[in-house]
C-alpha cells in the first residue's frame, strides 16, 4: 500500500506541469538478461511494477487524465548499456526512469558517473 501511494504521488508530482494530452512516459531499466539470479528478480520486479500501476490507477492506466505508457529496457547487467538506455529514455521524452536491480548498474546510472 505504501509503495502504491508513493508511485501515485510521484507520478502526479513529476508530471503535473506537463501537457494534459501527452501520455506519462515511464521507462523501466532492469537486468532482464545476463544473470540467472537477476533475470528472476527482474521478472518479479516487472510484474510487481505493472500490478502497482494497475492498482494505483484502478486498472485504467491513467493519472491526472493522461495515459501511462511504460517502456521496459534490458541492461544485460552492463553498466555502460544502462547509462546509454537512461540517456536514450530521456531523449525519447521519458518523464520517469526506474532504475536497475543490480547496484553496480544502478550506480553507473547516477549523475556524474562515467
Amino acid at each position: 500500500m505504501k509503495r502504491a501511494t508513493l508511485v501515485g504521488t510521484l507520478l502526479f508530482w513529476s508530471v503535473a506541469t506537463a501537457g494534459a494530452t501527452e501520455p506519462i512516459k515511464i521507462t523501466v531499466i532492469q537486468d532482464a538478461s545476463g544473470s540467472a539470479v537477476l533475470e528472476d528478480y527482474s521478472r518479479q520486479f516487472y510484474q510487481g511494477f505493472d500490478l502497482g500501476l494497475e492498482y494505483v490507477t484502478k486498472g485504467k492506466m491513467q493519472a491526472i487524465g493522461r495515459a501511462i505508457e511504460v517502456t521496459k529496457q534490458d541492461t544485460n547487467v552492463k553498466p555502460d548499456r544502462a547509462r546509454s538506455l537512461l540517456a536514450q529514455a530521456y531523449e525519447n521524452g521519458a518523464d520517469i526512469a526506474v532504475g536497475s536491480t543490480s547496484s553496480g548498474v544502478t550506480k553507473a546510472m547516477l549523475p556524474g558517473r562515467q
